[in-house]
């Protein structure tokens, strides 16, 4: 059976220390404190300085790298599209208007072969 046992403080200091710390020490940390908040501060700078320049850099480095090799055929029809509301409103009107086309090109075909057939039973 587990017993709570007292956990030891992971602070060098405790707030009463801190409290009672005298001015120089005080103010030798906070300067401390400071001067890696102020490099840190620099550091930021910098990088959002250099970030235009990285940036072109990294672009430039995509330029110089080679295209993903070419998907063959099969891996790319087995997937299918996802079309939008317009691009699908688009082909179903081609349909129609080829299944328009097939019907005149269709009553043209027979309208002529009856024609025929009607003037070779004419014939005498």
């Amino acid at each position: 059976m587990a017993v709570n046992k007292r956990v030891p403080n992971t602070r060098s200091k405790t707030a009463r220390d801190l409290l009672n710390e005298d001015a120089p020490s005080k103010k030798k940390r906070l300067t401390t404190t400071s001067r890696g908040i102020q490099d840190e501060i620099t550091r930021l700078e910098c990088v959002i300085a250099a970030a235009p320049r990285l940036a072109r850099q990294r672009q430039i480095e995509r330029y110089d790298t080679l295209p993903p090799p070419e998907r063959s055929t099969w891996e790319t029809k087995g997937k299918p599209r996802r079309l939008s509301l317009q691009q699908k409103m688009v082909l179903s009107r081609r349909r129609v208007y080829l299944l328009l086309e097939l019907c005149i090109v269709a009553l043209g075909v027979s309208g002529l072969v009856g024609w025929i057939m009607h003037c070779l039973d004419r014939a005498p």
